[in-house]
């Protein structure tokens, strides 16, 4: 085992430095920090409120080592070769490594059935979203989802390591073919288990979303997506880049990335048609998402998408969006199991 460790006392420009400068083969990281941040601080969180400390995690993420705990006085960091080999969730196989390099987990049906289906759950932010486990690429939403949808349904859900608090499924720097890997994923999984792909649903709320909103496009799934983020500006501008998402380890912005997407919709009269929406977005007009999603999404692609705007007097912020709709997510994933038609077009929901 190959260590690299560092300290912030160091000057900003040698401590960069000292990360780009290290040998191949490191496969963990110790961060010293015990006088430069409060106490129970992490790197992430110091991050938060240093620059310099940001370009140091960015630099990290960006050579593909992510944090994993932290002590009293320090954080550490491991290579994504070595995660397997760390978290001892995957060492006892509750998750599993596919060839991909992906971690994910899959229930197989409660009951047996020749024609199979299945839900893809991609994760959301963490509840803590700057938790130092290795489960803040995991979030498990929506756990207990095979007791509401058809019993022949398995369930696969898909960890979004990557960045600083996940790579929103999306391609990044370490990850160029990130969204190659996920659509192998979804393709295998599914032929493993005889599943045809009329009969695969994606389905996140917020990074979640992202991921269900983009990966059911690009793969021609049918999909709900729940206040999907669509643009970085306001997580950037609001809150200071509060998702990592600026400094090198995205290729590009979400901005680009679906607006490209949805250009390539437009320009594609296969997908969505006037009596068959191809997938359904939830949103609220009273989230902050609302006026990119609308812009983004449902202005160019309500003739071929099923969006719901939710007005639930208890949404007061773009996190309240996908347990206030739950039920609604729930009735829209039974629609698409049965194979009913789902209408394209706008509709608003009390």
């Amino acid at each position: 085992m190959k260590e690299l460790e560092l300290s912030l006392e160091t000057d900003a420009k040698g401590l960069l430095q000292g990360l780009i400068d290290a040998p191949a083969g490191i496969d963990y990281s110790e961060v010293h920090h015990a006088s430069f941040g409060r106490e129970g601080d992490s790197l992430i969180n110091i991050a938060r409120r240093e620059e310099t400390v940001k370009q140091l995690i960015v630099q990290f993420a960006m050579q593909g080592f992510y944090v994993y705990r932290k002590t009293d006085t320090s954080t550490r960091l491991v290579k994504d070769h070595t995660i397997s080999k760390l978290w001892h969730r995957v060492r006892n196989g509750e998750y599993t490594v596919g060839p991909e390099g992906l971690i994910y987990s899959y229930t197989p049906p409660i009951t047996d059935s020749p024609v199979p289906k299945l839900l893809v759950i991609f994760s959301s932010m963490s509840t803590s979203i700057y938790d130092t486990s290795m489960m803040r690429y995991f979030e498990q939403n929506f756990r207990s989802a095979q007791k509401y949808i058809p019993h022949d349904t398995g369930v696969l859900r898909i960890a979004d390591i990557g960045g600083v608090v996940g790579a929103f499924y999306l391609n990044t720097h370490r990850n160029p073919q990130n969204v190659v890997r996920v659509q192998n994923l979804l393709n295998r999984v599914r032929t493993e288990h005889g599943i045809p792909s009329d009969n695969v649903i994606l389905y996140g709320a917020s990074k979640g979303g992202t991921g269900a909103l983009f990966h059911g496009i690009t793969g021609g799934y049918r999909f709900i997506a729940v206040d999907p983020i669509v643009s970085d500006a306001y997580y950037v501008h609001k809150y200071r880049d509060s998702h990592f998402t600026m400094g090198g380890i995205f290729e590009r912005s979400k901005d680009v990335v679906f607006s490209e997407l949805v250009k390539n919709c437009s320009d594609h009269t296969s997908f969505g048609s006037g009596t068959r929406a191809a997938g359904s977005v939830i949103y609220s007009e009273r989230s902050p998402q609302y006026s990119a999603v609308t812009q983004i999404l449902a202005e160019p692609l309500v003739n071929r998408i099923a969006f719901f705007n939710s007005r639930h007097p208890g949404i007061n912020d773009h996190p309240d969006v996908s347990p206030k709709t739950l039920n609604l997510a729930t009735m829209l994933m039974n629609i698409f199991f049965l194979n009913e038609d789902l209408r394209p077009g706008l509709r608003l929901v009390p």
